[in-house]
């Protein structure tokens, strides 16, 4: 069977599985070369300054990783969307996302992200009393979505989803799925895209988030949840083109290649480097098409990939898979901790970093595997 026949009769498709899982694990890097000293707003960074050479690698990683994994996670997210809301009626699908999104938002929002926020001033030295004291006097000025954002927002595209989806069954209308994209159509989205986020920019600069909400990012994110509806609904990944593919890929790696030397002539190293984060500026346009590149690049090569050579389960991935959601909502406090601890060591900062992501990503998956079976919560999560 292909992947939408496949989905279509309830089964398993484990490449998906596996892409999720090594998606989460990038979350989980993503975050941590954050608490070294990569750019980006994070709970606890370590008050060592790292290198020059340790800042650039690490800035390097979490460019090209913010420049595709959450986009695509909003795709393998919308995959699966018309599926279950095929099987089931409206109100039991609202119930069902309410439930298994909603309530974890608002836990973390209300509870776990103000106890991050006490847990990090603690290691900080920056509040020295206890933690019932600072939730009930202070715990409210630290309300907030923090990595759930993307929680967040999958909320609002399948309620805007659900809605669209009535209005046209309301007027009868509607069009037959859409014929897989040609390189022309790849080429336009992607120069679309580059100007609807060169505009966004302007107003919302990747260094200026509202209410966690980075809107510097959400084109590609809403345009990558589109496809992924459309993707299931006219087969796209049981019609992956190896050239198309290889073509775009090689396209993306050459971007990365040219980015330290565009940021260079854009002028970053001599403090310039806002230019690139937003604002009618060459820079800003120049680095959105190649992030566009990279991200239609990279996405369309995992897939490839992940269809053609990791689409098979076992024992262990089908637990990795069970527990990637639990893992992307407790996978802060692993990261926080584990950084707060390797704050005196005498590595470099970067050796700190790599020595660190292996256990890291394996306690917070350990954890998630155990969290996610407790009674109640295995009803959510």
């Amino acid at each position: 069977m292909n992947a939408t026949t496949e989905a279509r009769a309830g089964a398993r498709i484990h490449y998906i599985d596996n892409l999720r899982i090594f998606l989460t694990m990038l979350v989980i890097c993503h975050h941590l070369a954050m608490g070294f000293g990569a750019p980006g707003g994070w709970y606890y960074v370590i008050p060592a300054q790292p290198s020059p050479l340790t800042t650039a690698l690490l800035s390097l990683f979490v460019i090209i990783n913010q420049s595709f994994f959450m986009s695509l996670f909003f795709f393998v997210s919308a995959y699966f969307t018309p599926r279950s809301l095929d099987k089931k009626n409206t109100n039991h699908f609202l119930r069902d996302r309410l439930k298994r999104l909603g309530i974890p938002l608002a836990v973390f929002f209300l509870i776990l992200n103000p106890t991050l926020a006490y847990i990090s001033f603690r290691f900080r030295g920056e509040k020295e009393y206890g933690y019932l004291k600072f939730m009930l006097q202070e715990g409210h000025y630290y309300f907030g979505c923090g990595p759930l954002w993307f929680v967040f927002s999958l909320l609002l595209f399948t309620g805007v989803y659900l809605l669209l989806c009535k209005w046209l069954q309301r007027h009868s209308a509607g069009s037959g799925p859409l014929s897989y994209p040609s390189n022309k159509s790849v080429l336009l989205f992607i120069l679309g895209i580059t100007v609807l986020t060169f505009l966004v920019r302007i107003m919302f600069p990747i260094d200026a988030p509202v209410c966690d909400l980075k809107f510097a990012f959400f084109p590609t994110y809403i345009a990558f949840f589109v496809f992924g509806i459309h993707a299931f609904r006219a087969d796209w990944l049981g019609q992956l083109d190896n050239r198309q593919v290889r073509l775009w890929f090689f396209l993306a790696v050459v971007s990365i290649v040219a980015l330290p030397v565009i940021f260079e002539i854009g002028g970053a190293s001599r403090g310039l480097g806002n230019t690139f984060q937003g604002g009618f500026t060459v820079q800003s346009l120049v680095y959105i098409l190649c992030e566009t590149i990279v991200c239609v690049g990279i996405s369309m090569k995992l897939l490839s990939l992940f269809q053609a050579r990791v689409n098979t389960t076992s024992p262990l991935t089908a637990r990795l898979s069970k527990s990637a959601y639990t893992v992307y909502i407790i996978h802060p406090f692993l990261v926080i901790a584990a950084t707060f601890l390797a704050r005196n060591w005498s590595f470099p900062p970067l050796l700190s970093f790599l020595l660190l992501l292996l256990p890291v990503i394996a306690a917070s998956f350990v954890a998630g595997h155990f969290i996610s079976r407790l009674p109640l919560l295995n009803k959510v999560l």
